[in-house]
């Protein structure tokens, strides 16, 4: 069983990015919306398609003397996507195109060890879709895109620095009069 070295999350995408390149080692990953020319040789494309809060958020503050530090804490569940691209033949004469990176990949999700790499990255793996093929004609070739979805448990942490009021003066002056009601107005100066 694989420990789990660190938790570390930083944000959904790059825990993501580092998790699967610690999963899928000789293939290329891009996170979305990065501009440049498609890679000749298999890649993969991370999505975030969709990041949910889920259940009630909590709070935590500590006092030093001189701050307050509260902590604020949501669990989130995210849709993450992994599409596998390339063109639909062997590259080299070996097994390495983008359908059998994804068939890997799949295998792999279904493993308490790849699932730590995950972990160690701050996040859960809750869900593992089938794995759904395609395929794209462009211009001569034809190429093989297939998708993973994996829904992912993490908590994102916020921490705001306040600072304390340490003492505080409060003058008053206490009047007497007739109310109606029998009470007496109290009038304070801050």
């Amino acid at each position: 069983m694989a420990k789990i070295t660190n938790s570390n999350f930083t944000s959904i995408e790059d825990s993501c990015w580092t998790a699967f390149t610690s999963v899928i080692s000789g293939m290329t990953a891009y996170l979305t919306m990065q501009n440049g020319v498609e890679p000749a040789t298999p890649y993969c494309h991370i999505f975030v398609v969709t990041e949910t809060p889920t259940g009630m958020a909590s709070e935590s503050a500590t006092v030093n003397g001189t701050t307050r530090i509260t902590t604020m804490c949501q669990p989130y569940e995210a849709l993450v996507r992994f599409v596998f691209v390339g063109k639909d033949k062997q590259s080299g004469g070996s097994d390495t195109n983008a359908a059998n990176y994804a068939e890997d990949f799949h295998l792999k999700m279904q493993s308490i060890y790849y699932r730590a790499l995950f972990a160690d990255n701050g996040m859960s793996v809750l869900r593992v879709s089938p794995n759904r093929r395609s395929q794209q004609k462009r211009e001569t070739d034809i190429y093989s895109v297939s998708t993973i979805d994996l829904s992912l448990a993490y908590d994102k942490h916020l921490s705001v620095t306040f600072q304390t009021i340490d003492h505080g003066e409060i003058n008053g002056t206490l009047t007497e009069a007739n109310n109606v009601d029998g009470t007496l107005p109290v009038t304070f100066t801050y």
